[in-house]
């Protein structure tokens, strides 16, 4: 039967300070960072790519790419090189239930235009 043996990660953890790697029961208190305050002009500044933000402060919405696009309905083709190893019959199936969901979203869509249309 094997021995268990007990290690202690956190002792043998090692931390680059300055220019040394340094085992964690070798930092010292001059080793830590110092917290800085920063404005909120730099916090911004941060995030500042990660939204559009308009002149009148609104985030702009972000075209989503082609890999979103479901409209995109895809045959019996795309699945067999997607999805090796099924039959023919399989791929046919693949492809009309793609047909269904489709047509389940775009109802759900024409019903969200029509709910924006009556508010």
């Amino acid at each position: 039967m094997a021995e268990l043996v007990e290690v202690d990660v956190v002792k043998n953890k090692t931390f680059v300070v300055g220019d040394e790697i340094k085992l964690i029961s070798e930092i010292q208190e001059c080793d830590k960072p110092v917290f800085v305050d920063l404005t909120e002009a730099a916090l911004m500044g941060m995030f500042k790519d990660l939204a559009k933000v308009d002149d009148n402060g609104e985030i702009e919405p972000e075209p989503l790419g082609s890999e979103y696009d479901l409209n995109e309905i895809y045959n019996a083709e795309w699945y067999a090189e997607k999805f090796p190893g099924f039959t023919h019959e399989e791929y046919w199936y693949m492809s009309e239930a793609a047909k269904e969901e489709n047509k389940v979203l775009d109802s759900i869509e024409d019903a969200k235009d029509t709910l924006e249309k009556l508010d």
